[in-house]
Parts: C-alpha cells; structure tokens; sequence
C-alpha cells in the first residue's frame, strides 16, 4: 500500500510534513502556476501563532509522493495568507518576480532577444527561433509581466516557467508549449492507472472551428488570413514571417489538423506517473472492452465490420467511450462477420487493438492539476490537440490561443 507523504519548505522553516491538502494548477495557457497549501490553524511555533508566521515573499518549495519517493511540484513565493480554517498560503511561481519593478524604454525595430534582456537581466530565458525586426516596441512605467503580456499581444507567443531538470534552475519559456526537446511520453490505460475521466469523444464533422491567422513581418507589419466557420470557435495563430500565399497554405493545413475525430476533456490519475503539460499522452482501452456497432446505424458493410470501443463489462454496465470508431477487415477469434449482431461483443488481441487504435490516440498536454493530502495525491490530467497538431517549419512555430 503507498502511503502519501510530503515535504513543504516554507522561508527558514522547519519543513512541513504533515497537511491538510495542496493544490497545484499548472498550465501553459496561463503565465503563473500556483499552489494552495491548507494547514492545521492551531499550529504554533513556540508561543507564536501560525498565522503570524507566513509571510509575503517567503520563499516555498513542495515535494510531494509516496512514501520516501518524493519530487519537487512546486517552488515559488508566498503572495498572501487567508486566515481561514485550516489556514490558507496562497503561492505563485518563478512569475511572481516578474510582477514588481518599473520599466521604461522604446525600440525602432527591436529583436524579441533586445525586449527579453533589457527586463529580464539575469532570468534565464528560451525562446525558439530568432525573431527580428517586430516593428516600434514602447513600454512605460511596466513589470516583467507586463511586457511579457505585450509581447503576447503583438507576436501570440504565450509565456510561463518551466523547471530546468539539470539544475533545477526555473526558465522561461517565451513561444513553443511543446518542446520535443523537454517533453516526456506517457501511457495511460483506462482499466489500470486512470481513475476517472471527463472524457468527449467527438467526430470533426461535429464541430465548428474558425482559424485567425496572423504572420508577423519585419517592421511591425501583419498579414491576416481567415478559414473555416464563420460562427465556429476561433483558435488565433501567429506565424512568423510568412508571405500571404504559404500563410494561407499553413492555416488551412493547421485548420484541418484541428478538425480532427478525437477526444476533448481531462483523466483523473495518481500521483505517478509525473506528467506535466507538454508532455504527450497515449490513452489506451482495453482489449476486452468491444462492442459492435454501438451507437452506429449501418454497423457492417463491405469493407467489413465497423466497430466502436466502449469501457464496458460483460454485463453491459459501465458504457463511457473510451476509443472512436474503425473497421476491421479481417476476422477476430474466428468469428465471422455475418454471425455478428449489433451490441455483441468481440474480443482482440492487446497488438492487434492497439495496432488499429494506438496512433490515434496520442495527445498533448496542456493543463496539470496535483491535488494531494495525507490520503489521496492524484492528477487532473487536461489534453489538448493531437500529438501531430504542432508544426514546426524552418525554424518558426505555430502557437495556438
């Protein structure tokens, strides 16, 4: 049985090993991460209550895990404490430096190099590919932050903090959510390491989607491209110096890969595996978890048997789909296509499922809930596009808003 355990480091502090709950959200959607943490009011240190202990900017480092595995899921700086029952300490991360300090200055036709060193000093920062000539760039009276939400702003580029695994160093990440060069891949079976799921397994020929595509030129000039429905969900991308006709050919190609037949939502999982967004996830069902033609009108045809996977038991209970639907061409057990009746079930192989199923089901991650007390420590695990959706050409990257 693992037991949860913890080790929260706050200022000079002897180190907290007891809770009565964190939260960590962490998203690259968003430029802060934060983290909660919940503690016993009654807690004293010497005669001092704990109350009047915390305070702002203190320093704070979580580990969280299982027995006497534990890993660093947050560290940042308190930014104020809610005199609540439990007590609460409200943190945010690296970007909480970045939220003080005033500056002041105007560039012709700055690089994103010459805006990021004159407000970021020492922060290391990364950023990917070089972007030249962004046109007149003017702060006045601004933070890091706020420099960082203009540069959002004029080039799409999302900013936040991500946790350099050699050193330990927090650096920021100006532009590409998914680095391929950082990102780890997980697999996450529905019948094994997944609690639950918020999971909508929805067809592109149900949606509506409208792309806003921008390409930055030098000197501060734009080209604009629309594509899709006029009253679809926009989804905004910025290119980099591209002329109007390949602008045009990446935007239709991006706009394609988001009408994609796949799953939208969120798994619920333990502590491990340590996905974090960025990172790709496979979702695999279960081998034993078919039925044919569920849901589907004309379930069998030439080309052979349609079939849909659903999470489901040999009684018929528990029908959450887990997988789209595919064909299959060729007999599975024996069994033949004529004697299959709509709803019966039909067994695969783990290789041969996975082989029709598998690819399709890789996803990015863009958003980690840790939620952690002495007694559960689980992740709310939020996917976003399929693992292909990304590009990369010559250098620059697509980012989606």
């Amino acid at each position: 049985m693992y037991r949860c355990a913890c080790n929260i480091q706050i200022g000079t502090l002897p180190a907290f090993t007891y809770v009565h709950g964190v939260e960590i959200k962490s998203s690259w959607k968003e430029m802060t991460d934060r983290c909660t943490i919940r503690l016993p009011r009654n807690i004293k240190m010497g005669n001092t209550p704990i109350t009047k202990i915390f305070k702002r900017d203190m320093a704070v480092t979580v580990a969280l895990g299982y027995g006497a595995t534990l890993h660093t899921e947050f560290k940042g700086y308190i930014t104020y404490v809610k005199p609540t029952t439990p007590i609460e300490i409200i943190c945010e991360d690296e970007m909480y430096r970045l939220k003080s300090g005033s500056y002041t200055k105007s560039w012709s036709n700055p690089s994103l190099d010459d805006i990021l060193k004159y407000v970021l000093g020492n922060i290391p920062y990364k950023t990917f590919g070089s972007i030249k000539n962004i046109g007149p760039f003017s702060i006045s009276n601004c933070t890091p932050a706020k420099v960082l939400q203009e540069i959002e702003k004029v080039l799409g580029l999302k900013s936040f903090f991500r946790t350099r695994e050699s050193d330990g160093a927090a650096v920021l990440i100006v532009g590409m959510p998914y680095d391929p060069e950082v990102q780890k891949m997980w697999t996450y079976h529905f019948n094994k390491n997944v609690q639950s799921n918020t999971l909508e397994y929805r067809s592109k020929d149900e949606l509506k989607i409208k792309v806003k595509a921008t390409s930055m030129l030098a000197k501060g000039k734009k080209l604009s491209y629309e594509t899709g429905a006029d009253d679809g969900e926009v989804h905004t991308l910025h290119y980099y110096n591209l002329p109007m006709d390949t602008l045009k050919k990446r935007a239709d190609a991006d706009y394609q890969k988001l009408m994609y037949d796949g799953y939208r939502g969120s798994i619920r999982t333990w502590g491990f595996p340590r996905v974090n967004h960025g990172d790709i996830v496979t979702l695999q069902g279960s081998s034993e978890s078919l039925i044919i033609g569920q849901g589907v009108d004309d379930w069998q045809s030439d080309a052979g048997v349609l079939l849909r996977a659903v999470n489901t038991q040999a009684n018929g209970d528990s029908t959450d789909r887990l997988l789209g639907d595919f064909s299959l061409t060729e007999p599975t057990n024996e069994v033949s296509f004529t004697a299959l009746s709509h709803n019966d079930f039909i067994n695969a192989s783990d290789d041969y499922f996975q082989s029709l199923v598998g690819a399709k089901n890789k996803y990015y991650v863009d958003e980690v809930v840790k939620s952690f007390n002495m007694s559960a420590y689980k992740r709310d695990v939020k996917i976003g596009a399929p693992a292909s959706a990304v590009t990369d050409f010559n250098g620059n990257k697509t980012f989606k808003a």
